[in-house]
């Protein structure tokens, strides 16, 4: 019997690893691609954007945490915008 980490078995996820949030956040893809590529004519592509975005999204959340999409976005745009000011809890000390 394989042992399974403590961190998987703790958090809320419904089909293959994903939360209600991150197939909500799917769905939105495939409606704002399907509604873009209509005017080209291509919106079959956006099944399959939507497919390989849920892979890749898949994956990121079996492999790392949670909430690492949400920092490491936040962390770009906070370099983007405060010119790389980033706050550091470890100084206040």
């Amino acid at each position: 019997m394989k042992q399974v980490p403590s961190r998987i078995l703790n958090e809320p996820s419904n089909v293959m690893g994903l939360t209600a949030t991150d197939i909500l956040c799917l769905a939105v893809l495939f409606m704002v691609s399907q509604r873009i590529l209509y005017v080209f004519g291509l919106e079959v592509l956006a099944l399959l954007i939507a497919l390989i975005a849920a892979a890749s999204l898949s994956v990121i959340r079996m492999k790392y945490r949670r909430k690492i999409i949400r920092n490491a976005i936040s962390y770009y745009l906070r370099e983007f915008f405060l010119s790389g000011v980033v706050h550091v809890s470890s100084l206040d000390r």
